[in-house]
């Protein structure tokens, strides 16, 4: 099956609805200091890699196919959301915001399953193979220069209520920060530098591939909680990344 392709009921929809653990699959690691030639990673063999677990292969005669609009994707989505420079910042350095290498890697998520609510300290570029990836996102980025680690592998995020207490003070703007999105099976998401967002699944789940650090910078629930009915800032905090 290609990028994009008409979405229709397949074994690799029905496996992910069937989950009851989510699971991070061996990721492609890409280094960093150095440029990268995006036409030389073989996506195709990353995903195909995971196909006993996820049920989703990619036919020999349909691989140069995917990778190639895996490709052509990666460009359009940064493109038509002005952060291109973002992308070519990685591609001619390995390296995005000039700190993080970034790995390929795929994802099954359970139905039901919530992450933290998060910051993004460099880019991310996601595509649904399977399911649906659910969101709820802040419209404007944020501005996260300074990070604090937390024992995991993750970064501290920002005092996002403080933040917000302040843009809507001085905007007199109303609660309406958020917004619900969702990236449907063939369908591509790309996460800008300061972008903050709480993904979560429902009863679909979700059987995802993205280009990432691996790191988020989570907001802890005192941070932002009350900010929106619509986030849940308990999430996620009872166990690694993401909770029923």
């Amino acid at each position: 099956m290609c990028p994009g392709s008409p979405a229709r009921e397949t074994t690799a929809d029905q496996a992910i609805r069937a989950r009851t653990e989510s699971s991070f699959f061996e990721a492609l690691e890409i280094p960093g200091g150095k440029p990268v030639d995006v036409g030389k990673l073989d996506v195709a063999a990353l995903v195909n890699a995971s196909a006993p677990n996820t049920h989703f292969r990619i036919n020999d005669d349909e691989k140069e196919n995917f990778n190639a609009t895996w490709r052509m994707k990666l460009r359009e989505v940064f493109a038509a959301q002005n952060i291109v420079d973002e992308l070519q910042e990685w591609e001619s350095t390995g390296l995005s915001r000039g700190r993080w290498c970034l790995k390929l890697q795929v994802m099954a998520i359970k139905p039901n399953s919530w992450f933290r609510v998060h910051g993004h300290p460099n880019i991310e570029f996601e595509h649904t193979l399977a399911g649906v990836l659910k969101e709820v996102r802040m419209k404007e980025p944020l501005q996260i220069d300074t990070f604090t680690p937390m024992g995991d592998g993750t970064l501290e995020g920002p005092d996002l209520g403080a933040m917000l207490a302040a843009k809507r003070q001085k905007e007199a703007a109303v609660d309406d920060d958020f917004y619900h999105g969702e990236v449907r099976k063939g369908e591509f998401l790309a996460n800008s530098v300061g972008s903050v967002h709480q993904t979560y699944t429902e009863e679909e789940g979700a059987l995802v591939l993205v280009l990432w650090s691996g790191c988020h910078a989570n907001i802890r629930p005192e941070k932002c909680g009350g900010l929106a009915d619509v986030l849940r800032p308990s999430a996620g905090w009872s166990c690694s990344c993401f909770e029923e």
